[in-house]
């Protein structure tokens, strides 16, 4: 999850900087034509700097004030990872949890919180993750790009599936033969639940996830 948060940072970073460097020397640029450049480029050593920290500065500023435009003007403090631990339970579907962990992290005006829970006993585990999105948008579509979609996929080795469970979107996604599976579910416009199985039936996985205190996760929000 830290992974796919700072990548969209940087790809929000980029989006935002990248139409300054049009008309930049790249690769193949002829070195004659750009000397006279090089030259004033020498006698005005810190304009370039300069130029990069304001436009990270502006980027900044933009992705706050879409960020205000998402929550409809207001700012969403999401919920600190160690109450998103509390709603780890002690097993699923009748293994013991082994780990668990969390962070809450934030950049340019992003912040988001992860709770992480590892449940094994011989060849099960299960994998559970609590994510508070603060309703951001590029937050949810980079863990629930299936949010807006209907997915409805079916093969001899499995299937993929939106759905709804307990009156929340859901997403499906079983492989027969090596028994892997995933349920996850959005609460709230903000909350992603997501829960992953190795060597586990679908129904339990989807048991698994019944047994978790969903309503209670909404009401943090």
């Amino acid at each position: 999850m830290k992974t796919t948060f700072l990548s969209l940072l940087l790809f929000a970073s980029l989006a935002l900087t990248l139409p300054s460097c049009i008309g930049c020397g790249g690769f193949g640029a002829n070195t004659e034509d750009n000397s006279e450049a090089s030259t004033d480029d020498d006698n005005n050593d810190n304009s370039g700097s300069d130029g990069g920290a304001q436009n990270l500065n502006e980027a900044a500023n933009q992705v706050q004030e879409a960020m205000k435009q998402l929550n409809n003007g207001e700012k969403v403090e999401v919920i600190n990872f160690r109450d998103l631990k509390k709603f780890l339970p002690d097993k699923l579907a009748g293994v013991s949890k082994t780990d668990d962990g969390g962070e809450t992290a934030g950049a340019m005006g992003m912040t988001i919180s992860t709770a992480e829970g590892t449940y094994e006993e011989g060849d099960q585990k299960f994998e559970l993750k609590i994510v508070d999105t603060g309703g951001l948008g590029m937050a949810m579509m980079g863990m629930a790009a299936w949010a807006s979609m209907t997915v409805d996929r079916e093969s001899d080795d499995g299937y993929e599936r939106t759905g709804t469970i307990d009156g929340y979107k859901s997403y499906e996604k079983y492989t027969k033969a090596s028994k892997r599976g995933e349920v996850s579910v959005i609460i709230g416009n903000r909350f992603v639940v997501q829960l992953t199985g190795r060597n586990i039936s679908m129904d339990d996985l989807k048991d698994a996830v019944d047994s978790l205190d969903l309503k209670g996760i909404e009401k943090l929000g």
